[in-house]
């Protein structure tokens, strides 16, 4: 279970929201304020409308900002750019680097879903991982377009201001080279998590629902934290630390700031709210009647 967080991470926990969800934070010092929405990237259809909290907040602000730019990463140049960074060099191939055993598991894997494992070949084990994830939320209904999409949309109407805190590039290059150092244990892990994806659905929207913030860091970083410290640092905590001086500059401007990103990065001790916090920001959870 130790790449829980990955998948996490990867699709930012494709959970169900329900009218209760409510993953919206206020941060204040002096007179500013900036709120913090957690996000996912995909979601069913059921899952509209989203929460009104959500909405409340949307109309009060002037600007959006995500963890990229979300229009740029949906451009055929991105896409190619993506299919480059995700394959290997040279003619290495992923069979090269798996065990028998495990590729071996995956064809019977892609088999049962009537694919077939030659198109992975190139790829990087990053890309197998997030193939299987995608897929399996997929079976489950997980189709339709995510918060930050569905927001980037609406503010682009609305003519909000929207900005993000990393290029596309840059968040390309840290999901992509994910797993090159153990292609194994990220691909058995990718195909084990196949069956219990469903009950951990089922735990993140009981936690979600509830509110429970230390639940949701107890199921999704702490277990990667201690097993897999490298790639936390490069994943959250590095990341985090670098958008927190951009965060800090919108405390002096005029506008009102929404900042919609993955939800990992907004709890935990080494989360972009706790740093704040530390840094002598006010931090609370936004109410559900939030007019």
């Amino acid at each position: 279970m130790q790449y829980r967080f990955l998948a996490y991470g990867l699709i930012s926990l494709c959970v169900s929201f329900s009218s209760l969800a409510n993953p919206i934070w206020k941060a204040t010092k002096g007179d500013e304020h900036v709120y913090f929405g957690g996000t996912v990237h995909v979601l069913s259809e059921a899952d509209f409308p989203l929460p009104d909290t959500f909405h409340a907040v949307y109309k009060e602000v002037d600007e959006l900002v995500f963890e990229t730019d979300m229009a740029a990463i949906q451009s055929p140049e991105f896409q190619q750019a993506a299919m480059q960074a995700f394959q290997y060099p040279n003619g290495k191939t992923l069979d090269q680097v798996l065990s028998k055993d495990t590729l071996n598991a995956l064809r019977t894997y892609l088999s049962s879903r009537g694919m077939r494992v030659e198109p992975l070949l190139p790829f990087k084990p990053s890309y197998a991982f997030t193939t299987i994830m995608l897929l399996e939320l997929h079976r489950m209904g997980f189709t339709a377009q995510g918060v930050d999409g569905y927001f980037f949309e609406l503010g682009a109407k609305d003519n909000k201001r929207l900005s993000w805190l990393e290029s596309p590039q840059e968040q390309l290059n840290f999901i992509s080279s994910l797993g090159e150092d153990n292609p194994n244990q990220m691909v058995r892990y990718s195909l084990e998590e196949v069956d219990t994806l469903p009950t951990m659905v089922t735990n993140l929207v009981r936690h979600w629902r509830s509110g429970d913030e230390h639940a949701l860091d107890k199921l999704t970083v702490e277990p990667v934290k201690t097993a897999f410290p490298e790639i936390h640092e490069s994943l959250l905590v590095a990341r985090n630390n670098r958008w927190i001086k951009h965060i800090e500059a919108m405390f002096n401007d005029d506008d009102v700031e929404f900042i919609l990103v993955g939800v990992a990065h907004l709890v935990g001790e080494d989360s972009v709210l706790t740093l704040l916090k530390q840094r002598g920001y006010h931090i609370e959870k936004v109410s559900h009647n939030h007019k």
